[in-house]
């Protein structure tokens, strides 16, 4: 698996943290978040980073990933501002 590869944009969170990679996505998921284990949003979320890490690494992955951290984080507001107004970048 490559934790290490970028999400498809940087997310900031209230705290000031940046999610860069995959790996940041998924420590704030494994520590942070109050959603019921089973919600929808979440297990969609996780399915999609495990993807994105291990399965196939494509750009497009990587992209439905990043969304749908940045749905479940915008839910639990974690996020520093709303995601569609956060700087996109490709890689």
């Amino acid at each position: 698996m490559s934790w290490d590869k970028p999400l498809a944009r940087q997310l900031l969170l209230n705290d000031g943290q940046m999610l860069v990679t995959l790996r940041d996505a998924a420590r704030v998921f494994a520590g942070r978040l109050d959603a019921p284990k089973g919600a929808p949003p979440l297990e969609s979320a996780i399915e999609l980073l495990l993807k994105a890490a291990s399965i196939s690494g494509k750009r497009e992955d990587i992209e439905a990933a990043t969304d749908q951290v940045a749905i479940v984080l915008g839910q639990q507001k974690l996020l520093a501002e709303d995601p569609r107004e956060q700087v996109s970048f490709r890689f």
